[in-house]
């Protein structure tokens, strides 16, 4: 009888074994899938890093454009601002929108309608 105790006994070690070997995969597992998942992330962050140097030079040489007299001169002489000797400068003026003349008549008095029909006023 003592040796059929000493006999389970003896496999009483084989649980605590068993529990950390299962532990160990899970946690290798669990390891590797967030490897992976780091890796996918840091793939993504090395495209957008690359997009964002591309972007990073792309408005240096905008910024190197801007500050050159040529597009300064540029600029102005779309806008109407700057002018070369010998070259004449044409500015359009638009009509006034039809609802403010409409407008300023309406905001005339009573009075100053029958003057203007009268002829008295302008």
């Amino acid at each position: 009888m003592i040796k059929k105790q000493k006999r389970n006994l003896s496999y009483l070690w084989l649980f605590p074994l068993t529990i950390l070997v299962f532990f160990l995969v899970f946690s290798t597992v669990k390891i590797e899938k967030r490897k992976r998942s780091l890796s996918k992330e840091i793939s993504s962050l090395q495209v957008e890093l690359l997009s964002l140097r591309q972007e990073n030079n792309f408005l240096k040489e905008a910024e190197k454009e801007g500050k050159s007299s040529y597009y300064i001169e540029k600029i102005l002489r779309e806008k109407g601002l700057y002018k070369k000797k010998g070259e004449k400068v044409v500015v359009i003026l638009g009509n006034p929108p039809r609802e403010e003349s409409q407008n300023m008549i309406s905001k005339e008095s009573f009075f100053e309608k029958i003057l203007r029909k009268l002829k008295l006023r302008d």
